[in-house]
């Protein structure tokens, strides 16, 4: 019985730390986003535009997930989409170009959007209600934490592509 509290416990905190995972990086661009669209020379309006992509196809994620979850286990869904988060993250990077901006915020979408209803199908299947809320409390924490890390990236010689 010793076993199986522990391993509750570990997912417990693995659930919570996906959910800062997720908040982290939507406050992120909003913070950077007077360095990025000096970087790629772009109007500050843009910054809607990528935001409204990228929550479209958040949003397109969650409705694929049903047909998805019948194909694939929960961790194949999980590693593909880390893996766009991942492809997302090195686009915004490393990118020169507007148009992998774009791509960035495509991937990313997708990619966190299939996280999120992934975690929320597991946990609420295993988790009580009042733990749901503390486990979505913790979005709100990593998008708070994620102006501090920006602030911390701006010293630093790469800025905001440190982060991003």
């Amino acid at each position: 019985m010793q076993k199986t509290a522990k391993v509750g416990v570990f997912i417990i905190i693995v659930n919570f730390l996906i959910y800062i995972g997720l908040g982290l990086p939507d406050s992120v661009l909003g913070s950077a986003w007077p360095a990025v669209r000096q970087t790629y020379h772009v109007n500050v309006d843009y910054v809607g535009y990528l935001t409204a992509i990228s929550l479209v196809c958040s949003f397109g994620s969650t409705l694929l997930y049903p047909k998805l979850s019948a194909k694939l286990t929960m961790d194949r869904i999980m590693m593909l989409s880390m893996w766009f988060v991942l492809i997302g993250l090195l686009a915004l990077m490393w990118g020169q170009a507007v148009w992998l901006l774009i791509v960035a915020a495509i991937t990313m979408g997708f990619g966190q959007g299939a996280i999120d209803i992934a975690v929320n199908d597991y946990a609420a299947k295993r988790f009580s209600s009042g733990l749901m809320s503390i486990l979505h409390g913790m979005y709100g924490v990593g998008v708070t934490l994620s102006s501090f890390v920006m602030a911390l990236s701006l010293v630093f010689p790469m800025g905001w592509r440190l982060v991003c």
